[in-house]
């Protein structure tokens, strides 16, 4: 791919399911990717202390800003707990600031069991209207999560499915992301309004 991706892990655990999803895509997309566990950040809660631009703050996010800002689009990968998106994805959303302003993004949901639609729903509800990125309309669930995308496993009906259904949802991702770079261009952004309405 041409465009840059950066692949957002919203798991609460190491060694995630969410993250070894988050390698296989970037892995399909190639070089040009980057991958961000939020575990590994430690980024608290949001509180009050946010606005007035700590030092606290800066040193935990600007690492974050800065892969934000240099990718063209974001894959958010998200587990699935209790028929929910994960803490840290609504957490998230409160940090993000101009870096996502018009950029695209596919919301991928990781569920161990059947579920995973409830996540995709969540996500496209909430989170975009502050920070201003595009959700497109291509999303994946990848249910049963811990027997599917592995190398050791013998490539059955749903896997290849699976696949083929990743592939065509990043190629229309690359797609967003390489024309959303003129649109960008263009729009001059009006702090007035930064919180939409």
């Amino acid at each position: 791919m041409n465009t840059k991706t950066l692949i957002i892990s919203f798991s609460l655990r190491k060694n995630s399911e969410s993250t070894r999803i988050g390698k296989y895509l970037r892995e399909v997309w190639g070089g040009n990717s980057d991958i961000l566990n939020l575990v590994d950040y430690n980024i608290p809660f949001w509180n009050e202390d946010f606005k007035d631009n700590t030092i606290q703050w800066e040193s935990l996010l600007n690492p974050v800003y800065e892969k934000l800002e240099a990718a063209d689009s974001y894959i958010f990968v998200c587990p699935e707990y209790n028929g929910t998106p994960s803490p840290s994805y609504f957490n998230f959303m409160l940090f993000l600031k101009e870096e996502s302003f018009h950029k695209p993004v596919m919301f991928v949901s990781v569920s161990a069991g059947r579920g995973g639609a409830y996540p995709i729903a969540s996500m496209k509800t909430f989170g975009n209207k502050n920070p201003n990125f595009l959700v497109i309309p291509e999303y994946i669930i990848i249910r049963d999560a811990n027997n599917v995308l592995q190398d050791k496993l013998e490539l059955n009906h749903n896997d290849s499915f699976l696949k083929d259904k990743i592939q065509y949802s990043l190629d229309i991702l690359e797609i967003y992301g390489k024309n959303c770079r003129d649109i960008r261009a263009q729009i001059v952004p009006n702090s007035k309004f930064k919180n939409g309405m």
